[in-house]
């Protein structure tokens, strides 16, 4: 009875060990998500003439708390919101609404821009990143 008791341990540890061999030995399967590539610098229609650069995407410059973006770069925000908002809630725990960080700003040349603080700048580029990636709202 003893025996019959070893034989069956044997086996099933046999057993056991081959089926963690099996497992160690597949092949892993990584995920390598799509890779973004712009195609290049864009152009923003509504930049103010004062500005040296048209191809700037709709960013402007660097302020102390945030940058200076133009109107079309505004409203590119603003879909971005309506696109993602739900899905920025449920990832980042965030709540976004339209013209959140975004003040209008003067420049010193008198152009009536906008600015957005630092926190939801960084909330435009995950989103604009989620949308460049066809990532599903």
């Amino acid at each position: 009875m003893r025996k019959k008791c070893l034989n069956s341990f044997r086996s099933s540890l046999f057993f056991l060990l081959l089926a963690s061999l099996l497992v160690v030995s597949q092949p892993s399967c990584t995920v390598v998500p799509k890779q973004v590539i712009d195609s290049g610098a864009s152009f923003d229609s509504s930049t103010p003439k004062t500005y040296p650069v048209s191809r700037n995407g709709g960013f402007l410059e660097w302020t102390k708390s945030g940058a200076i973006i133009t109107d079309n770069a505004r409203e590119r925000y603003n879909n971005l919101i309506d696109i993602y908002g739900n899905k920025f809630y449920q990832t980042k725990a965030v709540r976004l609404r339209k013209d959140d960080g975004v003040t209008p700003f003067l420049d010193v040349s008198g152009n009536n821009v906008w600015e957005i603080d630092n926190q939801h700048l960084t909330y435009f580029a995950i989103m604009n990143s989620w949308k460049k990636s066809n990532i599903a709202p």
